[in-house]
């Protein structure tokens, strides 16, 4: 059932056995998974109806004819989970063996293959692994997942389910506990029609995202001398996200090198999408002390950096171009305010659409390169893109700040950096992808430096993680291994914020495994039948809940 938040009366508290907070990819995931088992639900989700479905509005990756609306997913590699002393990396309380019968679920939930991220269960003639030493430098699979799994599929399952209910335009103002602060009994939401309501739940799920779920926990006080989760004031911190390197040019030792890499483009298989890239072996990442990262590799004329240069002025456009559409979807009026700067660097967006019209600019959001009769007749090298795992650090952090938003909540601000340790560490992992490209006869990497640090081409890829981090000791995190926040039993935390270290990959195939394992948790809990609360619109629970206030 959908419901707008502004029709509904404030009189009286709603109520329902769970209530998660978010209508994303994890927020949808655990409302199906509780829909199917009849567990009376209510979702909440900030945004209009046209905001349903979260970050999948936005992605923006183009499998063809096929869809504009996907994105690039992969599970975590297995060393992710394990501590890495020499990094100061704590592991995560979970290990890969944990997740994967969750990540083979939410594979099906995103509309991914059942076959896995090995390159050799996808190699075929003409799309072969580089031939690389494995215990350097390992090919695997990216699979694509479409917004509509998402943003169709899921909300579809959750509207025509009996006990769902799924309100739009209610914006979470605080969690709210019993006295002692140990049970979460609801939260507090506000409408755009001024109103103020009571949702009262057995068990609290935020699944609002990598920044909100931390922010919705610091304006939880109710009178506590700190937040929810912040007892030992570790809320808000080791906030990571994924740099974004343009690593230079990778120039094939022949021609027909460039014909055989198809594994490498974004291509379709089997009526499936998928995309190879090298990252460095588990190995490699243990006993040298290196971050991960990633190595994508897109088709160029070998001259492409000197014919394409651009201004300043023409950057500047080309990026808000690319926020644009990111934000088309969902991002209403105030996208427009991109306008113009796309506009005052409009020469080299047509000169970006020509490239594009021709089929000579592959990128991160767009392949099939390797379908034309022959590559290399076009193509001379390949522009290198490294997606790069950041450490979580103590003083990257998000805060309440001074100003306010909209609804009179303080808003976020951030403190982050990438530390030039860290920096180091990804100009070592560059240069190691060279020497074993170089080593093994493929050609030359030219890895581009800038005043001898990483040319970036954005600090941020919109994947933020760590806020609420996941750890076994509450001194160091803010939730427990299944997710649970350690203060309080019945509030969980669905999200890249519960992430203890981020990896390279875009963390949305271990959002959703992550959720499904925290339904199934709340599952097993609420296993005895509810009769006493149906899903319906009218029906309210008259009596005001205990310790429930207004604020």
């Amino acid at each position: 059932m959908l419901i707008d938040a502004s029709e509904l009366d404030g009189d009286a508290p709603l109520a329902a056995d769970v209530c998660v907070v978010g209508a994303g990819p994890a927020g949808l995931a655990i409302a199906s998974t509780l829909a199917r088992a009849n567990i009376p639900t209510i979702v909440l989700e900030q945004a209009g109806r046209s905001g349903i479905g979260g970050n999948a509005l936005r992605w923006v990756i183009e499998l063809g004819r096929k869809s504009k609306n996907a994105v690039r997913l992969a599970p975590l590699p297995s060393e992710t989970f394990r501590p890495r002393p020499g990094l100061d990396l704590p592991g995560w309380p979970i290990d890969a063996a944990d997740l994967a019968p969750y990540y083979r679920r939410a594979q099906q939930v995103l509309g991914l293959s059942p076959f896995g991220f090995s390159a050799s269960e996808w190699e075929e003639p003409g799309a072969h692994r580089l031939p690389l030493p494995e215990d350097r430098l390992v090919t695997s699979i990216y699979q694509f997942a479409e917004g509509r799994a998402v943003h169709e599929h899921l909300v579809r399952r959750i509207v025509d389910a009996e006990h769902v209910r799924l309100i739009h335009g209610a914006v979470v103002r605080e969690v709210v506990t019993t006295e002692g602060g140990t049970q979460a009994q609801g939260v507090v939401v506000a409408t755009a029609s001024g109103r103020s309501l009571q949702i009262r739940a057995r068990t609290v799920v935020l699944a609002a995202g990598g920044l909100d779920n931390a922010h919705l926990l610091l304006l939880s006080r109710q009178g506590r001398q700190s937040a929810i989760g912040d007892e030992h004031g570790v809320l808000g911190r080791y906030y990571m996200e994924h740099p974004l390197l343009d690593g230079g040019d990778f120039v094939p030792a022949s021609a027909g090198l460039v014909d055989a890499m198809a594994l490498y483009d974004l291509r379709p298989v089997h009526d499936l999408s998928v995309m190879g890239h090298l990252r460095l072996a588990p190995e490699v990442v243990r006993d040298r002390d290196m971050l991960q990262l990633s190595a994508l590799f897109f088709p160029r004329e070998v001259d492409h950096r000197e014919r394409y240069r651009v201004s300043p002025r023409q950057e500047r456009a080309l990026r808000a171009t690319f926020e644009f559409r990111s934000y088309l979807r969902s991002g209403g009026l105030a996208n427009l305010a991109r306008v113009p700067r796309m506009v005052t660097g409009i020469d080299a967006l047509f000169t970006a659409a020509w490239r594009d019209m021709c089929g000579r600019f592959p990128r991160l959001g767009r392949g099939g390169w390797s379908m034309r009769p022959r590559p290399s007749a076009t193509f001379g090298a390949f522009q290198v893109v490294h997606q790069v795992e950041q450490p979580p650090r103590w003083s990257s952090r998000v805060r309440l700040g001074q100003e306010t938003d909209s609804w009179g909540r303080p808003v976020l601000e951030r403190e982050w950096s990438w530390h030039a340790e860290d920096m180091a560490r990804t100009l070592a992992a560059q240069d190691l992808v060279a020497a074993e490209l170089a080593a093994a006869g493929l050609g030359d990497y030219q890895v581009a430096r800038l005043d001898n640090e990483p040319l970036v081409l954005t600090l941020n890829c919109a994947h933020p993680m760590g806020t609420t981090r996941m750890h076994a000791d509450p001194q160091q995190g803010v939730v427990d291994a299944m997710c649970r926040v350690h203060e309080v039993d019945n509030l969980f935390v669905a999200g890249s914020s519960t992430f203890t270290t981020g990896s390279y990959v875009n963390p949305t195939l271990t959002i959703v495994a992550l959720a499904l394992r925290i339904a199934d948790t709340i599952k097993a809990r609420h296993a005895a039948p509810r009769s006493d609360i149906r899903a319906t619109s009218n029906e309210r629970v008259a009596a005001r809940p205990r310790d429930l206030a207004l604020t």
